[in-house]
């Protein structure tokens, strides 16, 4: 469950996916669900490894701009998928070497659009806009700023310099 750095505007890099507490929004349903109406799960691997190696330049501004991507879970879940390229990596199952066009991969695993309207509306809700949506459902592109992006997400926004650049993240 990694996340990578998206292309920011000239100079702040706002540390992707703001790893917003790295956002692989990890629902194989809805956020309608009884889980998350009972209070947020801290998602783990979420915190960007340069950040041991980056300079705090102390709390971001609440009103500075946030773009990120909330990466989301594969139709099934996670550990679905990894089952299927275990199975398909193991001499002797019945589906080893029984790999997957992309077209079949994303009719399988592939998010649905009933879990990207949830989660679109509860990113909407909690005072971020959805810029994006991408072709196979794999993430949605926010934008906001830091006080809503904390707050969504229940984060701590600091900035930081790293390779040359001033950027955002969370705290850690």
């Amino acid at each position: 469950m990694g996340i990578k750095l998206t292309r920011m505007r000239v100079g702040v890099l706002t540390a992707a996916a703001l790893s917003l507490a790295a956002l692989t929004v990890g629902m194989a349903g809805s956020l309608g669900s009884a889980k998350a109406a009972s209070g947020r799960q801290a998602i783990a691997h979420t915190r960007p490894a340069w950040l041991n190696h980056a300079e705090t330049l102390g709390k971001a501004a609440s009103g500075a701009p946030v773009n990120a991507r909330v990466y989301l879970t594969p139709n099934g879940g996670l550990s679905r998928l990894q089952q299927f390229a275990q199975a398909v990596s193991t001499p002797g199952t019945g589906e080893y070497r029984q790999f997957l066009t992309p077209s079949q991969y994303f009719q399988r695993f592939g998010t649905t659009g009933a879990t990207v309207s949830a989660v679109s509306s509860w990113l909407t809700n909690a005072g971020l806009r959805v810029t994006r949506v991408e072709q196979h459902n794999r993430y949605v592109q926010i934008s906001g700023d830091v006080g809503a992006a904390e707050a969504a997400f229940g984060v701590s926004i600091n900035r930081y310099r790293h390779n040359g650049l001033t950027v955002q993240a969370p705290s850690g």
